[in-house]
């Protein structure tokens, strides 16, 4: 009988597949995004962390291996006041390197959600967030909720 997917033979290593991934996601009130500043998004609620490398009172993950992650981020707002731009960052907080970017325009009462992902070799010990920057002139309203404003790890290898 061959192993189930996940299942590993060896009881001594951890499952295949299960070494680091975290599910994060901001469940208080929705988060108001200034406009022309750069704002870390604030995912408050961890819905699992199998490591416990997610920090909820600093909005970021911390890389306990080096290895290769696919990370990815999505977050959705309300209607916008005015036109504008937006972009959506995941950022390794050791340099402020961007690892990740998704950039759209506004228009005058739009709601949309934004989607970010990445494959990348993540620095042991090294930070990553994601922040927000806006352009209307006006806060933007992102909503909450596990499916509105996440931030997602899983390490590859």
């Amino acid at each position: 009988m061959y192993p189930q997917p996940f299942e590993n033979p060896d009881p001594n290593l951890p499952p295949k597949g299960f070494s680091s991934r975290i599910y994060a996601y901001r469940s208080l009130a929705n988060q108001v995004i200034p406009s022309g500043v750069f704002t870390r998004s604030q995912m408050d609620t961890v819905l699992f962390d199998t490591l416990a490398e997610y920090n909820t009172a600093l909005w970021q993950w911390t890389a306990t291996k080096a290895g290769y992650y696919y990370m990815c981020a999505s977050c959705r707002f309300t209607a916008a006041l005015a036109a504008g731009n937006i972009q959506m960052d995941i950022i390794r907080d050791l340099d402020s390197q961007n690892i990740a970017r998704d950039f759209t325009t506004l228009v005058l009462g739009d709601a949309k959600a934004m989607f970010v992902a990445c494959v990348f070799y993540a620095l042991a010990g090294a930070a990553y967030y994601v922040r927000i920057r806006q352009t209307t002139g006006f806060n933007l309203t992102f909503n909450n909720g596990v499916g509105n404003h996440y931030f997602c790890v899983h390490k590859l290898s």
